[in-house]
């Protein structure tokens, strides 16, 4: 952000999300950032990876998931 340049910064509320959805299917952050990098448009990375982080943080818990509250319950793996 500081440098305005596109980034996959996966910390371990992205590498759950990511998982979670069937982004990803990996839990290695390097490979979660390079396979993230192939999926994402470069202008939406930045932005995306903070939401992930701010749902993993209200929403998404590791251990207990609100799952009921979730924008996303729909299509999470976690929920199916």
């Amino acid at each position: 952000d500081v440098y305005k340049k596109p980034a996959v910064v996966a910390d371990t509320h992205l590498i759950r999300i990511s998982n979670r959805m069937g982004l990803v299917n990996v839990k290695d952050p390097k490979k979660v950032e390079m396979e993230l990098k192939k999926i994402l448009p470069p202008e939406e990375s930045n932005d995306f990876c903070h939401r992930l982080v701010l749902h993993g943080r209200k929403t998404c818990d590791a251990r207990k998931p609100k799952c009921e509250n979730c924008c996303m319950k729909d299509f999470c793996k976690k929920n199916i």
